[in-house]
């Protein structure tokens, strides 16, 4: 975010947060917080961290984020 606001380039945060939505996609599509009935809590604490530095950046760039979907 420093160097979007140095350069004046919202976009270049922007594109930082997509990047990081779309590999949070494919990571919750390909490993399953929750198999068999059973919480896989390394799986639970990276979805967290995803989310909360998603909800940050959404903030951020004036989005208000949904609480779920």
């Amino acid at each position: 975010m420093k160097r979007s606001v140095e350069q004046n380039r919202p976009n270049l945060f922007a594109n930082q947060m997509l990047n990081l939505a779309n590999s949070y996609n494919g990571f919750y599509r390909d490993c399953k917080v929750v198999e068999d009935g059973e919480v896989n809590t390394l799986y639970l604490a990276i979805s967290e961290i995803a989310s909360n530095m998603l909800e940050s950046g959404m903030i951020g760039l004036g989005i208000q984020p949904l609480e779920q979907m």
